[in-house]
């Protein structure tokens, strides 16, 4: 203003030449000035407002995008699957549609409420449902352990059992107990034998495998480059393939459980990051070690369905996450998006043991209601007998405490001890005293034990003819000596005869001839004069007998009876017919008997009395050479057998984990008993503790838990194909094959499980009709309105229902698009998120009709992203059937996102005027992805495969929150560029890749600022600049706009960046398999792909280092 004082357009101001301040005409003009700007500095900011680039409240770019036919994305609620859990006892429970449960927040969170968005059907026996854990005992000879029902078995160490298997009658094996652990969790109680361990089976052939790691670490014939990472890992694997080899290792278990799994792991990788020659190159490795392996297994007749994982609880280094992160970064299995997508085999619903054969009987003829119970007890195959039992009495034979023998001399004085003879091993000995080569006098002996009596008989001449001559033995017994004369008064036969003592013993002098003919029990040798003595077995005595020219002597032993055992005191409870152990200590086997007779008798042998129980037994266990008093004190009776009930040998929870095998396309578990009602359709969700992830010791990392959403799609009732004599257990069958390995023992499987989403139903009258009001407007009393994720163009759905005098009117988007007589609406939502219904004027929409509080709104409120809460968190039942007892999410939450800002507006808005909800080219793909709710960014491009051109979709979630391919966002986005683009052209929807920036810097400051003050400010710049929000999909970064952003800050003098880097996840990954640090440079551009977005992460601070540079 005061330069136009000068201007010629003004002349009668020319007088006025005073341009000082203090000038009364000066200081009027400035006063003007100072009016003026006030008042155009309003209505500046009244044109910016009218801009969509320029304006600055949200209101004002809310209304703006309207006027486009842009609506704002009102935020989307987040989807869970909820697992209930039912009483005991309790009938099945409905619960209904709409039943809500909240979650615990946790500190600085608040209370969300989630509802079922289906009806379901919940039954205890549904709550938690395990895999089959216990399998009947097989016993063999191999048998190394037994599990017994309950835990008062009363057994300990060393107690013997007895064993029977197969069909027969007498047992099959002996053992004693080695251990005996009680398991009162489970209700029964482990003993392990004291048997050999038996040798694993031999080793594969190892040629075929040598010759793979030779074909496949020639890199050049497969054009791959050493210096990769990826390439580095592969090689470390086949070097330690080759090793274990050499080593005489297993090599098939080690394959399996350790090889193979880390090379399919950098497999899968390679193929997620589009390695087109690493990845040929590691599925061509890994065909070939799988073949060889086969071949070597069918070789061996070595089972290999079977995971085996070795056990192990290390701790995990830092070094050794490499490893590790692969294995836990595993996304887990895709699921159909509810059953009506579920394929179905219309061959197999009515097949053999498919569930809907029995629930269609129990349909048609409800007599039939127990089918499931019977089916439960009866063994579907020809069992196999199996038993065990334990003999509670450990008794030693009568005499095994006597003192030893006293020896005697000729003056009855004891001048020694030797051991006794056995009381039941009875001599005779017969002896012929020859004198001119006459029998002149016959001696006859008998011994019982060490008792013996010898009487001599004079064997006078005689006429022919026999002679008969008794003989008393003391108190051992009586005899009978037999003597045939022939001719001359020569004896031609003698015969000794002690009833019930010994056998009978005939000899036959044969004529003109030096020898004798010795017959014991029908058996005749031949003794010559002069020669070697003869000893051999007739019966059961066994006989020796000598000829000389003066005398001849024949001796019979016999142990009798074999079979008979007194044991050392009375036991009354031991009963005929029952089993036997007697274990000798000069024996390595155990003799097995069954008791014929067991009398109570009064004994007085070896210097001892007393009461025994004499057992006969049906096999011996004495044999002749048993003489000795030494055999029963080493020898051990066991009897009083009890049977004990045989509980199932729990499954090797490592070596029969729940996994999925590669040619797996579903994934069938056997459970533990069996279910009735399961249906294909239901929703399960399978938890359990990982056994897949392992160190670099190749320990398992315990303690890592995972769970995944899936759906049964097959039900079937049958018995283990591979366990004889089985019952009737549950098989379901899921939709796809698990992701990840579970530890038996540990794996959970949900059955109560419905979707539920965030928000909570609100009824509300909203308030009277007035027909004599064009457009009424009503307001919701409980904002938010809940949308939820459907496959629209929008991308959300509302939750909001509105009846007029109990007739539903239908929302609209526009006006316009009504008739008079249109019972619909619109909704308008402020920017304080307050959602107002707006009604027709008559001609656009019909008006409300007058009536008394005849508008109600049915609704849900509450969305965004505090609805994606962690798994477990959801706890707390609002709405409490009869018979629920508790709820919980066994995984997190996911698809919350919240209302577009003013920012993402106006970024926005424009991009629903080039689509226009058709997609046509490659472009309008990702515009309509970008406006779809709860995605964030988008990028689209086409890539060429083997038959035709796909369109890629890269989409990243509202300020990057996760995606899951299990969540509605996910499921419903894939399915609306599907109904809203070409049905027929092939779409490969995937998240983003994300780049971590990494960024060093020093700055100089002016002095008149502070360091302390003015580092949040430039931190502050650089994450506002390089955030989430700022970048966009497939964007480099350059250096120059980070040194740019650091300038801009008021106090800053300069910048001298020190790192200025990006990283991926892979190459972090990398880093920690090759346990090397990560390298970061100063790039003066980072390139991007269009897959990927960088920014920077302030959750970790160490990623952006600003420092102090001192002049």
């Amino acid at each position: 203003m005061r330069a136009r004082l000068s201007s010629a357009d003004f002349p009668a101001l020319d007088a006025l030449r005073s341009r000082d301040r203090n000038d009364a005409s000066i200081a009027l003009l400035d006063a003007w000035a100072v009016t003026g700007d006030v008042l155009t500095f309003y209505q500046e900011r009244i044109v910016n407002e009218g801009y969509l680039r320029t304006a600055t409240e949200r209101r004002s770019v809310l209304e703006l995008a309207r006027l486009i036919g842009y609506t704002p994305k009102p935020g989307v609620a987040a989807s869970v699957y909820l697992a209930y859990t039912v009483e005991k006892d309790a009938p099945p429970v409905e619960i209904p549609a709409g039943a809500r449960a909240n979650s615990v927040p946790a500190p600085g969170e608040q209370m969300q409420a989630f509802e079922t968005s289906d009806p379901l059907q919940a039954r205890f026996e549904w709550n938690v449902m395990r895999p089959r854990l216990t399998r009947p005992q097989e016993l063999s000879a191999k048998t190394e352990s037994l599990y017994f029902a309950g835990t008062a078995t009363n057994l300990k160490p060393n107690d013997p059992l007895l064993l029977w298997f197969g069909s027969t009658e007498r047992p099959s094996l002996g053992r004693r107990a080695k251990e005996v652990t009680a398991d009162a969790a489970n209700d029964r109680t482990k003993v392990v034998l004291q048997v050999e361990s038996q040798k694993s089976p031999a080793p594969p052939a190892i040629k075929a495998v040598s010759q793979v790691i030779a074909t496949f670490s020639n890199l050049e014939a497969f054009d791959v480059s050493a210096t990769t990472a990826t390439a580095q890992q592969v090689l470390k694997v086949l070097n330690e393939i080759d090793t274990q080899s050499n080593a005489g290792g297993d090599l098939d278990e080690y394959l399996e459980t350790v090889a193979l799994p880390q090379l399919e792991a950098q497999l899968r990788i390679s193929k997620e990051r589009g390695y087109t020659k690493l990845a040929p190159w590691i599925e061509a490795m890994v065909g070939e070690l799988r073949a060889a392996r086969a071949a070597s297994v069918a070789e061996s007749g070595v089972a290999s369905d079977i995971l085996e994982v070795p056990d192990g609880n290390d701790k995990v280094s830092v070094s050794a996450l490499g490893g590790v992160m692969t294995s836990i970064a595993l996304p887990a299995s895709k699921t159909p998006p509810s059953a009506k997508h579920l394929p179905r085999n219309p061959n197999l619903v009515l097949a053999d043991n498919a569930d809907a054969l029995p629930r269609l009987v129990t349909a048609l003829r409800p007599e039939y209601g127990a089918l499931y119970t019977a089916w439960s007890k009866l063994p579907l195959s020809l069992a196999v007998d199996a038993s065990v039992c334990a003999l509670r009495v450990q008794a030693p034979p009568f005499g095994h405490n006597a003192p030893l023998h006293p020896v005697l001399d000729a003056d009855n004085k004891v001048v020694g001890h030797d051991e006794w003879k056995l009381a039941s091993v009875l001599a005779t000995t017969l002896a012929i005293v020859f004198s001119d080569g006459v029998i002149r006098q016959v001696s006859v002996t008998a011994a019982r034990g060490n008792e013996q009596a010898t009487v001599s008989q004079v064997i006078a001449q005689s006429t022919p003819g026999t002679r008969r001559y008794p003989i008393a033995l003391g108190t051992l017994a009586s005899a009978t000596l037999t003597v045939d004369h022939v001719e001359g008064g020569k004896v031609e036969t003698i015969t000794l005869e002690v009833p019930k003592f010994g056998p009978k013993i005939a000899l036959n002098f044969v004529k003109k001839s030096p020898k004798v003919v010795v017959d014991v029990h029908d058996k005749e040798v031949v003794v010559e004069l002069g020669g070697s003595p003869e000893q051999f077995e007739a019966g059961d005595a066994h006989v020796s007998a000598v000829f000389t020219s003066a005398f001849f002597a024949v001796s019979s032993q016999t142990v009798f009876p074999f079979n008979v055992v007194d044991l050392d005191t009375v036991y009354d409870k031991v009963l005929p017919d029952s089993w036997a152990i007697v274990e000798r200590a000069d024996k390595d086997e155990p003799v097995i008997a069954k008791i014929e007779e067991v009398r109570i008798v009064s004994r007085a042998d070896y210097g001892i009395t007393g009461r025994v129980t004499r057992l006969k037994l049906d096999r011996d266990w004495l044999t002749r050479n048993d003489t000795s008093l030494a055999v029963l004190r080493g020898t051990t009776v066991s009897v009083l057998c009890e049977k004990l009930p045989l509980a199932e040998a729990p499954i090797d929870p490592i070596k029969y984990a729940i996994c999925a095998k590669d040619a797996d396309i579903q994934q069938e578990i056997e459970l533990g008993a069996l279910y009735t009602g399961l249906e294909p359709g239901r929703w399960v969700i399978v938890t359990g503790a990982r056994v897949d992830i392992r160190d670099a010791q190749n320990s398992i990392v315990s303690g890592i838990m995972a769970a995944e959403l899936q759906m049964i799609s097959d039900v079937k009732q049958k018995p283990a194909p591979d366990i004889p004599g089985d019952k009737a257990h549950t098989f379901i069958t899921l939709s796809h094959k698990l992701a990840y390995c579970y530890r038996r023992d540990s794996l959970a499987i949900y059955g109560n499980v419905v979707k539920a989403t965030h928000g909570e139903t609100r009824q509300e009258v909203l308030g009277a009709g007035n027909a004599a009001v064009p457009l009424q407007q009503f307001t919701l009393k409980q904002p938010p309105l809940t949308f939820v994720s459907a496959p629209t163009v929008s991308g959300v759905q509302s939750t909001l229902v509105v009846r007029v005098n109990d007739v539903q009117w239908h929302e609209s988007e526009r006006l316009s698009d009504l008739g008079p007589t249109d019972h619909g609406f619109i909704t308008r939502t402020d920017d304080d998120a307050n959602t107002t219904i707006v009604f027709g004027d008559g001609e656009y929409g019909a008006r409300v009709p007058t009536g008394l509080e005849n508008v109600k709104a049915t609704y849900r409120n509450g969305l965004g992203k505090m609805g994606n809460v962690k798994a477990g968190q959801i706890t707390l039942l609002s709405s409490r059937p009869l018979g629920v007892k508790e709820v919980i999410n066994p995984i997190r939450a996911s698809g919350g996102a919240d209302r577009e800002n003013r920012d993402q507006i106006r970024n926005n808005a424009p991009l629903a005027l080039l689509a226009l909800d058709r997609l046509v080219s490659t472009v309008d793909y990702a515009d309509f992805a970008r406006t779809f709710a709860g995605i964030s960014k988008a990028a689209a491009g086409r890539r060429p495969t083997a038959h035709a051109f796909v369109v890629k979709v890269i989409v990243a979630g509202a300020d990057d929150a996760p995606i899951e391919v299990s969540s509605d966002l996910y499921r419903n986005l894939e399915d609306a560029l599907h109904r809203f683009g070409d049905p027929y052209l092939p779409i490969e929807l995937v998240v983003r890749k994300q780049l971590t920036l990494i960024m060093a810097a020093n700055v100089e400051i002016d002095p008149d600022y502070q360091w302390e003050t003015l580092e949040p400010k430039i931190r502050a710049a650089l994450l506002e600049r390089f955030s989430f929000d700022s970048q966009e999909l497939g964007q480099h970064v350059f250096l120059s706009s980070a040194i740019a952003a650091v300038q801009a800050v008021r106090g800053v003098v300069y910048v001298d960046f020190d790192k200025f880097d990006a990283k991926s996840e892979g190459m972090l990954v990398e880093a920690f398999q090759n346990t090397k640090a990560i390298e970061i440079g100063l790039r003066p551009r980072i390139a991007v792909e269009p897959e990927e977005i960088a920014y920077l992460v302030p959750d970790v601070p160490e990623t952006l280092i600003l420092q102090e540079l001192k002049p």
